[in-house]
């Protein structure tokens, strides 16, 4: 993605500002062979030049398209890092410090599965019952705190294991816990024919990915932890006051860096249970702005605050229907005698996906159904074809183009 670059050419720290950043820390850094690690009088140098890298041009046209159109009817909403932000600081890295990046554009990333870790933490600690009640099942009729009892999460092992409570299970789902089979079974949760009690959670958290635009596209920042005791941290001795400090350098995210949020509906989950989309939104926010999220918390980073009010996209138009709803018409005399041969409804799709594959599968969700649609359309009305054609057509065009 990075134009110039060549794996094995950049040996200099200057030449490093169009790099990927995750090549660049886990791949091609400068490392002396003969020790393997970054020379000292040069790694700061690096990681300043590395925090002059932009993101790459082509980005913003996949994040406006192919990303957020693919998110459907997820709620969407961007925070802001209000302090400097460590996602991934335990991954390999050239610094010993990690950072998680976005695999294919190189820019910060917030996996969805530690968002819903974030979120299901928190909502058990600050919403959930004490932990002397840690051994209670939430679904117990006695529990002491009734009302926080639905915010626990599953204790699945140990003395007295339990399920997650009510609001838990239907955000992130359950893991199979026997005791709680009555409860469940009685409240009709649960088939009474059936002793299973898993399920699977009602809601996704997708990645916060970088918002294209945000911070000058120069979302990274130089940065620096000193260790002060490191023979105390390593088991080796008590700490004191005579062991010499030993900065290491990182990269981290800069504060004003954006990020798009996005929780939607499972797969299959009815319209009638968005509601719970937007309480765990609201709740994600808050679990964001009070604990932050990524490595160092305690020392203020990681917090993100709301900058941009969440949302549901509106009906996607696409103007491509336009472009391909005239070739259609256009080649009505040829698909027509195409879909009449012995094998009609294989030509027909093999021939749209000949012309107009790529820009079918360039496209998800919404955009990609829409364009389906104008072929649905197109053999019924303007081709009229039987409707054992069109069936046959309908199922080569799901296996060729998949809407999931």
């Amino acid at each position: 993605m990075m134009r110039g670059f060549e794996i094995g050419t950049r040996t200099g720290a200057g030449g490093w500002k169009e790099v990927h950043p995750g090549l660049a820390l886990g791949a091609v850094a400068p490392i002396d062979p003969k020790t393997g690690k970054i020379p000292d009088e040069t790694r700061s140098e690096w990681l300043a030049a590395l925090s002059e890298t932009s993101v790459s041009p082509d980005y913003k046209a996949w994040y406006e398209g192919r990303w957020k159109q693919g998110l459907g009817r997820a709620l969407m909403g961007t925070v802001e890092a209000t302090t400097r932000l460590l996602v991934g600081a335990g991954e390999a890295s050239a610094v010993d410090v990690g950072l998680r990046v976005h695999h294919t554009w190189g820019v910060p990333c917030i996996p969805g599965s530690s968002l819903k870790g974030l979120l299901s933490h928190w909502l058990d600690v600050v919403y959930g019952p004490s932990a002397a009640h840690d051994g209670t099942s939430p679904w117990d009729p006695g529990h002491p705190e009734a009302e926080r009892a639905p915010f626990r999460r599953a204790l699945p092992t140990g003395m007295k294991p339990h399920g997650p409570g009510e609001i838990q299970r239907i955000l992130f789902g359950s893991p199979e816990v026997e005791g709680d089979l009555e409860a469940l079974h009685a409240r009709g949760l649960v088939d009474p024919r059936s002793s299973a009690t898993a399920c699977r959670g009602r809601i996704v958290i997708h990645d916060a990915l970088f918002v294209s635009g945000s911070s000058n596209d120069k979302p990274f920042l130089a940065d620096v932890l000193t260790v002060h005791h490191a023979n105390w941290y390593q088991g080796k001795g008590p700490a004191n006051d005579h062991e010499s400090p030993n900065p290491v350098g990182f990269l981290s995210v800069r504060p004003g860096v954006q990020l798009l949020l996005a929780v939607g509906l499972a797969p299959g989950e009815a319209p009638e249970t968005e509601p719970w989309v937007d309480f765990a939104f609201t709740m994600l926010l808050e679990a964001l702005a009070d604990w932050g999220i990524g490595s160092k918390t305690a020392a203020g980073y990681g917090r993100l605050e709301k900058k941009v009010e969440p949302k549901r996209p509106g009906k996607v138009v696409d103007d491509y229907r336009e472009q391909l709803t005239e070739w259609l018409i256009n080649h009505l005399s040829d698909l027509k005698a195409l879909v009449n041969t012995a094998d009609g409804p294989a030509a027909f799709v093999a021939m749209l996906a000949e012309h107009h594959g790529p820009a079918i599968r360039s496209v998800t969700g919404e955009v990609r159904k829409q364009r389906l649609q104008v072929v649905s359309s197109f053999l019924s009305k303007e081709m009229q074809a039987s409707q054992s054609k069109r069936k046959a057509i309908g199922k080569l065009l799901e296996e060729a183009f998949p809407l999931d």
